[in-house]
């Protein structure tokens, strides 16, 4: 594992987050919609670098 590329993508979750939070407070939905989306490629650009290969494996009901 990469520490500091991990942190980065914490960080970048972080202010995506704050940001989505700013739009909801205006209560601006197509901004909203936007950036969940936003939130959405963050979380998978860190799940697709670290989660394990058998994570749906491991998962599966």
């Amino acid at each position: 594992a990469k520490p500091d590329d991990f942190t980065k993508f914490g960080k970048q979750l972080q202010a995506d987050a704050a940001k989505l939070n700013q739009i909801a407070q205006a209560k601006d939905e197509a901004g909203l919609k936007a950036q969940v989306q936003t939130i959405g490629k963050t979380c998978k650009s860190c799940h697709d670098t670290y989660r394990s290969p058998d994570y749906e494996k491991d998962n599966e009901e």
